[in-house]
């Protein structure tokens, strides 16, 4: 398959939007993919959930759309999820 490090690349910014985000379970998430790529809905599902447990599981509906961009790129079209609260570090 083709699109191996699209899944990797597609995994890797997530996990920087969820850190970068404070979201703790991502509930929805939209990806936008060339018209002939390999990416869809349940594999992309499956490679998250195994990449990403602590964001990506049963509760997530990921969306893949298929748009006229070019080859092997994905957008990251929205991300909707469970934000976490602002937590203080005490140091002593």
């Amino acid at each position: 398959m083709h699109d191996t490090f699209l899944f990797e690349r597609i995994a890797d910014a997530l996990g920087n939007i969820c850190e970068e985000n404070k979201i703790d379970k991502v509930r929805s998430l939209k990806v936008i993919v060339h018209i002939y790529s390999h990416v869809n809905q349940s594999n992309l599902s499956m490679h998250l959930k195994d990449k990403l447990p602590e964001y990506i599981g049963d509760w997530t509906e990921v969306i893949v759309k298929r748009k006229d961009i070019e080859e092997l790129t994905a957008v990251i079209d929205t991300v909707e999820g469970d934000g976490r609260e602002k937590r203080n570090k005490y140091i002593k």
